[in-house]
């Protein structure tokens, strides 16, 4: 496998211009047709334009047993089932916010493809072109084959990955998410016998929201979620199809991870870190190095120097003594001579709440059922890459310290080196493209 950055004419071109090859890309969905709104909620999926924000979750990757119409047959029965139109989520969403949480909502549900998964349905042709004119990474998908090398920007150290994504091929998944755990079961039963005969569920992931006291969403490091999401989600929506029609219907790309945390070391680090300070004569808290990793206040504030943030904001001219260039939020954040990045996130969390008590069992891994929806592949590979390249406080490992450690400053103290890696693994992933209802009703 390519590891790190291997020097091609992509990553010598993002040395120079960093995000250019992101920021310069695909045109969004009303730059397609010259409207405002070419689709309509009831012709796109849940969970795009609007977080379905369930407490339970769990994702069955499906592999599907034959090719052709057979399935298609039985996956369109699946899916009228369990998958949620953008339209219905609205509904729901209404009905939520008359009654909150003492009346819980039906429950929800996302399907998405992979490039294998269009191939075994018969329908290559629908397989999604990347508007940024290079679909390699999606064709090929994100376990590479072993008789083929690639170039990476992004080094997705598969070597850690665990079974079955190390080996299994993934052709699709379907999301299912409840407020009620035990009502999500019977869903998750049901999906399995409505795609018995057709796929196999060759993996199965269970999420739930990770929340504070106060009922916020916090993930396992303890940073409250949400905070950085895109307000407008529609620009990640793009035409489906290898050559879209004018009455093409609507998706997007997705990338999903499972990231294990290990917040033992993160803990951990944050302590040594913090002790180092001191003896130097450096004033600093173990919380204030914890916020310096991450880029953010524990309850969601980016570290720009003031309370108050816009939905535009960016880190240029904020000094490192107020927030690091490797901290993760910073790393991961458009430059003000950029466009903002067209990515929402829509992860949950797993395993253990942190401080839960595992009755003397050995702790369970905790971590992010991570999926980023985006109109280009492109766009989490570089972004991604950048943060190897800036060597991320959550997401680089010791490898990508290359021997050497951050420097961090803290207000009042001096720099200080100091290796901070190795936070979270990458366990498995695969890239997807969430189809619409259109091509979901002409299974």
């Amino acid at each position: 496998m390519a590891s790190g950055f291997t020097k091609n004419s992509t990553t010598e071109f993002l040395d120079a211009n960093m995000l250019n090859l992101v920021t310069d890309a695909p045109a969004t969905a009303a730059e397609h047709t010259g409207t405002t709104q070419p689709w309509t909620n009831a012709e796109i999926q849940g969970n795009i334009l609007k977080a379905f924000n369930r407490r339970y979750a769990t994702y069955l990757f499906l592999r599907f047993n034959n090719h052709g119409p057979s399935v298609r047959r039985r996956l369109k029965r699946l899916l009228n089932e369990f998958v949620t139109r953008a339209s219905k989520q609205d509904e729901l969403s209404e009905v939520f916010n008359k009654n909150g949480r003492r009346e819980p909502v039906d429950g929800v549900g996302m399907f998405g493809l992979s490039a294998r998964g269009y191939k075994r349905l018969g329908m290559p042709a629908h397989s999604p072109a990347d508007p940024q004119g290079d679909s390699t990474p999606f064709d090929g998908g994100l376990r590479e084959p072993e008789d083929q090398t690639r170039d990476y920007i992004w080094d997705h150290h598969q070597s850690g990955w665990e079974e079955p994504f190390a080996t299994a091929d993934l052709d699709a998944f379907l999301l299912l998410a409840d407020d009620l755990s035990d009502r999500l079961q019977r869903s998750v039963q049901g999906a399995r016998e409505l795609i018995d005969g057709a796929a196999q569920i060759v993996a199965e992931e269970h999420g739930r929201r990770l929340e504070d006291r106060n009922g916020e969403q916090r993930e396992p490091f303890g940073f409250l979620e949400g905070r950085l999401n895109r307000k407008d989600a529609s620009p990640v929506l793009v035409p489906e199809g290898s050559s879209p029609s004018a009455d093409a219907g609507y998706g997007t790309f997705a990338l999903f991870l499972k990231i294990e945390q290990h917040l033992d070391r993160f803990h951990q680090l944050a302590h040594d870190l913090q002790t180092e300070v001191t003896k130097n004569n450096g004033s600093v808290t173990d919380q204030e190095v914890r916020e310096h990793a991450v880029g953010i206040t524990i309850s969601g504030v980016p570290l720009v120097g003031t309370a108050e943030v816009s939905q535009d904001f960016t880190f240029d001219k904020v000094p490192e003594s107020v927030c690091p260039f490797h901290a993760h939020a910073r790393a991961m954040r458009n430059f003000a001579d950029e466009e903002p990045f067209p990515m929402v996130r829509r992860g949950i969390g797993y395993g253990p709440v942190p401080g839960e008590s595992q009755n003397g069992a050995a702790p369970e891994p905790t971590g992010l059922l991570f999926l980023s929806l985006q109109p280009s592949l492109w766009t989490p590979i570089m972004l991604l890459g950048r943060a190897q390249r800036r060597r991320d406080a959550v997401l680089g490992s010791e490898k990508d310290l290359n021997g050497t450690a951050q420097e961090w400053t803290f207000p009042g103290c001096p720099a200080h080196k100091f290796a901070w890696a190795d936070v979270t693994t990458i366990k498995g992933g695969e890239y997807f493209f969430i189809p619409s209802m259109k091509f979901i009703d002409a299974l």
